[in-house]
């Protein structure tokens, strides 16, 4: 007999009560679970930066940023904006096709010039379509 074994490393898993960010191609719609937004302190007067490691194209990170970051909308405890070409290059990097939630780092994985940068973490997907 051959067994298929599914586990946390080779199966998808709820995002419910989970740190998450969610990048749609289509739409565009980049969302933040209602755990990421209580983490990074987000409200309706934030603004975020999605920021990329150039030495590690697949890397990613959330910061809040100056007034130049994107404005952000919230909605029951939940955070969000739309900018497709930033959800297409995040998807484009680790060839992904439509859309995919992945989790949030649960601590800052880094400051620089006293932001806090939260790790995305891409090997965590979650509901890739």
């Amino acid at each position: 007999m051959e067994l298929l074994v599914f586990n946390q490393q080779n199966s998808a898993f709820s995002k419910k009560g989970r740190a998450t960010i969610r990048f749609s191609r289509k739409s565009g719609l980049i969302s933040f679970s209602k755990e990421t937004s209580e983490r990074l302190h987000l409200n309706k007067d934030s603004r975020i930066s999605i920021c990329q490691d150039k030495k590690n194209p697949e890397d990613w990170y959330i910061c809040k940023s100056d007034p130049n970051g994107f404005e952000i909308r919230t909605k029951d405890g939940a955070s969000s904006f739309n900018n497709t070409s930033i959800a297409n290059k995040v998807l484009d990097s680790l060839k992904i096709a439509n859309t995919c939630a992945f989790q949030v780092g649960s601590e800052p994985a880094f400051e620089q010039n006293d932001r806090e940068y939260w790790a995305i973490i891409t090997s965590k997907r979650i509901g890739q379509v």
